[in-house]
């Protein structure tokens, strides 16, 4: 139920987000202020950052999973119906269970 909750209530602020932001800056300036908090909580918790070495491989994964997964459904928000994406997410997550 949790994970039903969630997940609806991010496309529903994405939703509400594109009324006044253009989709990829909102997309952007999310996976900005998620990707701060997480770097926070690493250093708080005395975890390392990786080294610079695989950095490259992780800016090519973060551009294919953030910049087109995400950034796709961002932009594809601002025609498809509300009501489509959690149903047709929900069909994934209950068929994965």
């Amino acid at each position: 139920m949790f994970v039903c909750l969630v997940w609806g209530t991010t496309y529903l602020a994405i939703r509400i987000a594109l009324e006044t932001v253009p989709p990829l800056l909102m997309g952007g300036l999310r996976f900005l202020v998620a990707g701060a908090l997480l770097i926070t909580v690493l250093k708080v918790r005395g975890v390392r950052m990786p080294a610079p070495g695989s950095w490259p491989a992780l800016v090519i994964l973060g551009i294919l999973l953030l910049g087109f997964g995400n950034g796709g459904v961002v932009w594809a928000e601002q025609t498809v119906p509300r009501s489509w994406w959690p149903c047709r997410h929900s069909g994934w997550w209950g068929s994965t269970l």
